[in-house]
């Protein structure tokens, strides 16, 4: 291959719409590496892609041509396409880091071995605080101890906004997804220089960026879901829940109280015109009614977005943590609790749910959080479960 290659580890939603659109208008080779056979088998014949973003009042469509797959049970292509690699990016999601930790450092060890002096960067586009701690330790578990894993592997942690619906089965040769296409990298990740890309937005600390993400877009999509099927439980779509009144208020009042903890753990990042835009804009891409965003989607999943680490439980502790008001975020929570909706009948939130229903409230809200579990003082838990318990009231 002649161009430069960018080599994408996980190739779903993410991973296609977003990194490889970018690279691809780059110029770069791109090469997926993904677990699904059929996808793989689907890209190598037809080489290209075709993404269809979609706005409020028109879809535009691209084509992300030069493309290539690769199996992950085939490892000596992707130690091949990893050693020619320019850049790489995972997106497999953070539950599966451990079972493609193997085969990724089996790849950068014979890379090292046959380009020494060529360090890689490794763009994380998983929306994980601290996920360059998190993808080195696991690789440290891998490598040798004399692989000189902090000089030659750049890890790049990301805030990545962008929306993408469930698509169409089976059809991977066709994307659909909001014309969002910002990628926010963290500059200090880098071994090599920035890729050069008007999408590609270097900042640092990234990590006000990740939690801008989480506690105000992932917070305020998910209480859509969750106080839109409270509200509208025969509305089917997100932008149908939002044309509530009481919806649509609730939902802006705790993003602007989450914009609260943001403007104050970070007031040499953020300004309060700044976040008040952003949610502005938030607000406008949840009502894109094109999209065709589901309330189950945003949704489902309750065991992880009901963690402590997650968008809803990590925003209350934050808040908690500096003497911050969290008590409509809070109110999310039990939100949660009542969410139903007809597609998840006998599906995992369902089987959690119904498995949690008869518990105290108090032992409903560790089963879901594991609040129990973090690193909080008791007396911060105990003070985070009892005013949950006061919210909880207006629930019965």
């Amino acid at each position: 291959m002649n161009k430069k290659v960018f080599v994408q580890w996980g190739a779903g939603n993410i991973g296609r719409t977003l990194l490889c659109r970018i690279f691809g208008q780059a110029g770069y080779n791109l090469v997926c590496i993904d677990r699904r056979s059929d996808l793989v088998r689907q890209l190598n014949e037809s080489g290209s892609y075709t993404i269809e973003s979609v706005g409020r009042t028109k879809n535009e469509t691209c084509v992300v041509r030069h493309v290539s797959a690769i199996e992950t049970t085939l490892q000596s292509r992707i130690d091949e396409v990893v050693t020619s690699a320019e850049y790489m990016g995972i997106s497999v999601g953070k539950k599966a880091f451990e079972t493609i930790i193997p085969s990724l450092s089996h790849a950068v060890m014979k890379r090292w071995l046959s380009r020494p002096e060529d360090p890689i960067d490794i763009i994380i586009a998983e929306n994980i605080i601290d996920g360059a701690v998190l993808l080195r330790s696991l690789l440290k578990t891998q490598l040798p101890k004399s692989f000189p894993v902090d000089s030659y592997l750049g890890l790049v942690e990301t805030s990545i906004g962008k929306m993408v619906p469930l698509q169409a089965p089976l059809s991977y040769l066709h994307l659909r997804c909001e014309p969002e296409n910002e990628l926010y990298v963290d500059r200090n990740g880098f071994l090599n220089p920035v890729p050069k890309s008007r999408n590609i937005h270097a900042v640092s600390p990234i990590t006000p960026y990740i939690e801008r993400k989480l506690f105000i877009q992932d917070l305020g999509l998910a209480a859509t879901a969750y106080i839109g099927h409270y509200f509208r439980p025969e509305s089917h779509y997100i932008d149908q829940v939002l044309l509530d009144a009481r919806v649509f208020n609730k939902v802006k009042a705790l993003m602007l109280q989450s914009m609260r903890i943001l403007l104050s753990k970070y007031p040499d990042i953020f300004t309060e015109k700044d976040l008040t835009n952003y949610i502005d804009d938030l607000l406008l891409r949840f009502t894109n009614p094109s999209l065709k965003d589901t309330v189950y989607r945003v949704g489902k999943d309750l065991r992880r977005k009901l963690h402590y680490t997650e968008r809803i439980m990590g925003a209350v502790i934050a808040a908690h943590s500096i003497g911050l008001c969290w008590y409509k975020i809070g109110e999310v929570f039990f939100y949660a609790l009542n969410f139903h909706p007809q597609q998840s009948a006998n599906s995992e939130d369902d089987l959690f749910l119904k498995n949690i229903s008869k518990l105290p409230v108090r032992e409903q809200i560790l089963q879901c959080s594991c609040l129990d579990r973090s690193s909080l003082g008791q007396s911060s838990i105990m003070t985070i479960l009892n005013a949950l318990e006061i919210i909880n009231e207006k629930f019965r």
